[in-house]
Parts: structure tokens; sequence; C-alpha cells
């Protein structure tokens, strides 16, 4: 296809994404996201995550579209896998441990971030890995698993120290590292 066909189906993508997203379709933008897996197999990698991950932004908008939301992301994770989209895998993984973290279901996002964090370390970057450890700290935080949301948020640290961090980030890194203080009764540190 042409660059400007390209462009015109991008663009009507966006424009039914949108549509369900105003008018709180969860199920038809699901499947919208379905729709593009076939066009983005003719379009670059960036293009790609660029359009799924505005299109899952759409949920955001939405109340109560978390199961519709976890579906989706589920089904993308795997095509992502079956086309060796490795970064879009890794990223879209990492957006259903904080979906799963929102819900009160906790037990899941800890064996999928077990297998993330293998693979994060196997590509060295520590960006992702940063983020995931304080996802990582965060569910263990709500567990009420002390000594291994320390150690999570001790390895984001770690990995944090070998890169810039925007200051976002640094933020979020020591948000839970003061709670862990608070409940340890450590106030001087």
């Amino acid at each position: 296809q042409s660059r400007d066909g390209l462009r015109d189906h991008e663009a009507v993508f966006f424009k039914f994404g949108e549509l369900y997203r105003d008018q709180k379709y969860t199920e038809g933008l699901a499947e919208v996201i379905n729709h593009l897996r076939a066009f983005m197999l003719s379009i670059a990698k960036a293009k790609t995550m660029k359009l799924i991950r505005t299109h899952l932004d759409y949920f955001t908008a939405i109340a109560d579209s978390q199961k519709v939301q976890m579906k989706a992301l589920m089904d993308n994770i795997a095509w992502a896998k079956l086309e060796k989209h490795i970064f879009l895998k890794h990223s879209l993984e990492m957006r259903l441990v904080g979906l799963q973290l929102e819900s009160p279901q906790y037990l899941p996002p800890t064996a999928l971030i077990e297998i993330l964090l293998m693979d994060l370390k196997w590509l060295n970057n520590k960006m992702i890995l940063t983020e995931m450890h304080l996802l990582e700290s965060w569910t263990y935080c709500a567990l009420g698993n002390m000594p291994k949301a320390k150690a999570s948020i001790t390895s984001s640290r770690t990995a944090a120290n070998a890169i810039y961090c925007p200051p976002a980030l640094l933020a979020l890194l020591y948000l839970p590292l003061g709670i862990l203080h608070m409940e340890e009764k450590d106030y001087s540190t």
C-alpha cells in the first residue's frame, strides 16, 4: 500500500477508537484493537506500539472497563509473542501487571512479574527493569510481604542508579520506600 493509504487506514482506526471511547463501548474498542493486527503487519513496529498503546489508553476514559481491557491486553500479548514483537509484549505485560494491581487480585501479577523480570534482565533494559521492580514492590506491599517489597525496591533503585531516571520515576521510587520505612516504624530514615 502507498504511504497515503496507510495514513488513511491509521486515521480511520483512530476515529473508530475515539468514537467507541466517547460512546463508552468497550467491546467495540476491543474489536478495533483486534482488527488493527492485520493492518499492523504492514507498518513499522514503533507505529504498531503507538497504535496499540493509544487504543488501550482509550479504555481509561471508560468506567468499569477493566475486565474487557485485561482480555484485550492478554490477546495482544499473545499476538505480540506470536509476531515476535518483544518490546511490545513487555510493554503490554507491564500494563497488564499494573491493571491487575489496581484490581483486587494480587496473586496473578506476582507470577507474571517473575517471568517478565527474567526476560528484562536478559535484555538488559534498565528503564523497564526499574519500572518492573517498582510494580513488584507495590504488589508485595499490597500483599503485606514487606521483606520482598523492600528487596524489590532495592533492586529497582539499583537498576535506576545505572541510568538517567526522569524526576517522576524517582518520585515513584522513593514513595514506596517511605511507606516501607513507615511500616517498620523507622522514622529517622
